[in-house]
């Protein structure tokens, strides 16, 4: 078991207001929502009319990570030591855009090996985040990306657990609610 504190993925500015988003109202109806507010999105929050592309087919609103809202180029951090197993560019709209997956081996004792999915960040991230790449806790992994290149959201980093190895650098980040109660054994609650 890690015998290191874990590091926040995303630091916001010590000077900042944070605020806690609440879309369950639907896609940016929470009147606190604009681009370039520091924020938190919630985990297991039901998220209606939100996922409207094509590929979510009108069903999947529930959210299985945590959101951090803040400015494009926004660092982000890896939690602990790991190793990035695999990064993509999901091109969907509405998917995940530049994406790392990075591999931690035993953080706790229930969680022998888990996944961190880090998405919608920046096409600089996957230039200098290559599979293989040994990570240290804190160290900066990539930035949160533009809309251009992070599936069309505002920007953050959408960041999520899974103790399911993954075939491919992408995760479910949101299903139906029906389907979450056994959806949150495999993702946890970061």
């Amino acid at each position: 078991m890690s015998d290191r504190p874990f590091h926040p993925v995303f630091v916001f500015p010590k000077e900042c207001a944070r605020v806690v988003f609440d879309f369950s109202l639907g896609d940016g109806k929470d009147p606190r929502f604009a681009e370039g507010v520091w924020g938190l999105g919630r985990y297991a929050e039901r998220r209606p009319g939100v996922y409207t592309a094509p590929q979510y087919g009108n069903v999947r609103d529930t959210h299985l990570g945590i959101d951090f809202f803040g400015p494009v180029g926004t660092p982000v951090h890896s939690f602990a030591d790991g190793i990035i197993e695999s990064t993509a560019y999901n091109s969907l709209l509405q998917d995940y855009g530049n994406t790392i997956m990075v591999r931690y081996e035993d953080l706790l004792p229930d969680w022998p090996l888990v996944w961190a999915l880090y998405g919608h960040l920046s096409a600089e991230t996957l230039n200098r985040s290559k599979p293989g790449l040994r990570v240290e806790t804190g160290s900066v992994l990539g930035w949160v990306g533009n809309r251009s290149e992070n599936g069309g959201w505002s920007p953050h980093l959408h960041f999520q657990l899974t103790l399911k190895r993954p075939d491919v650098c992408d995760l479910p980040w949101a299903v139906a609610f029906s389907e979450f109660e056994q959806a949150r054994l495999i993702y946890p609650d970061p």
